[in-house]
């Protein structure tokens, strides 16, 4: 059978039947790791989400999509280790380690703008004063991994007064400052 169709073979001396050169579909193996990503500021910009397999560097899946809750899909990633990736403009980019194995996989990701400190969702007078206290080590302030990967809006190593400084010259909209040099 051949694309559906049914050849008969007769009973004469040519009774085999060589093909060559013809595509046969093959049943991809692997697994669909899939979710959502959740984002800020602007719905219309696109949010880039790449699967990285361990040892590359180029990614081995990309998907490019848009909106604030932006849905993702990658179907038939082999078992593996993997870096998730997911990108923004104006956000700090997220990554993360995922293991992939037999059954899919769905990994929901949140990202934030770049200065959202205190993960509202927006950029304000409170991101500047929560950068304050947490430099200043008399107020015990701490913060979660995810709100120091925002924080450092200057690019220079470490939290610093000039990271604080930076988020509040971009909330003052009398300082001119639209983007954060990060950006």
């Amino acid at each position: 059978m051949i694309d559906g169709t049914a050849y008969p073979v007769s009973d004469s001396y040519f009774n085999t039947l060589t093909l060559t050169d013809i595509p046969l579909p093959v049943k991809p193996k692997g697994v669909t790791v899939s979710g959502t990503v959740t984002s800020y500021g602007s719905d219309s910009d696109d949010v880039t989400v790449q699967l990285i397999e361990a040892g590359h560097t180029e990614p081995a899946y990309e998907a490019i999509v848009s909106g604030n809750s932006a849905a993702y899909s990658f179907d038939t990633v082999p078992a593996g280790t993997y870096t998730l990736k997911v990108m923004k403009k104006g956000h700090a980019p997220w990554t993360e380690e995922i293991t992939v194995g037999d059954g899919n996989v769905t990994k929901d990701v949140t990202i934030y703008l770049w200065g959202d400190v205190d993960l509202s969702g927006s950029v304000d007078i409170m991101d500047a004063l929560t950068l304050l206290w947490y430099i200043d080590p008399s107020t015990g302030t701490s913060l979660s991994d995810h709100a120091l990967s925002v924080a450092d809006v200057d690019g220079t190593p470490g939290i610093d007064i000039m990271d604080a400084l930076n988020v509040l010259w971009y909330v003052d909209p009398s300082m001119g400052m639209s983007k954060f040099p990060t950006e």
